[in-house]
């Protein structure tokens, strides 16, 4: 669970430091979570922490048994997530 904290808050963290538009805060933290992301979830796979099932074509494409929509979930939602946090009133 606490891997997910650093998942979360540190993209988000560094992408306020950077003082840009909101736009550019989205573009950089989801992508600073999912560089983060995918090397966990492709070991999770390896190790059976999780795993998916093969009949869901959702998940069907997969990079090293690890489907790419797992990993585009979370660039989508710490982008997202950091995108309507810096356009919150403060």
């Amino acid at each position: 669970l606490g891997v997910y904290i650093a998942f979360v808050y540190f993209p988000i963290a560094a992408s306020w430091r950077l003082a840009q538009p909101p736009l550019a805060r989205f573009v950089a933290s989801g992508l600073t979570a999912g560089l983060l992301y995918a090397p966990f979830d492709c070991t999770g796979a390896k190790f059976l922490w999780w795993t998916w099932h093969d009949t869901d074509p959702a998940i069907s494409q997969r990079h090293r048994n690890a489907p790419y929509g797992s990993s585009l979930w979370i660039l989508t939602y710490i982008g997202l997530h950091a995108l309507l946090r810096s356009c919150a009133p403060a």
